[in-house]
């Protein structure tokens, strides 16, 4: 091969080196000579307990679990 790969290239078209490690949109992503790799930081489809309803924070990549009828009162499972 002429010219081998040298990385990997993302959704929005950035080149990243065979190693490199990086997060957006709370997607962990990682280029190796095998490919790319992506999984999200945030639960897709938990198992949400009734009554509640998951709320995900991009800024930090959390979720939590509050009261559908009082967003103040998270889940507590104890």
């Amino acid at each position: 091969m002429k010219n081998p790969p040298k990385g990997c290239v993302d959704e929005d078209g950035k080149h990243h080196e065979f190693g490199a490690e990086w997060v957006k949109n709370c997607m962990e992503c990682s280029c190796s000579e095998e490919g790319m790799s992506c999984c999200n930081k945030i639960p897709e489809r938990p198992e949400v307990p009734e009554g509640y309803e998951l709320v995900a924070d991009m800024e930090t990549c959390s979720a939590k679990f509050v009261m559908k009828s009082d967003k103040t009162k998270e889940f507590d499972p104890v």
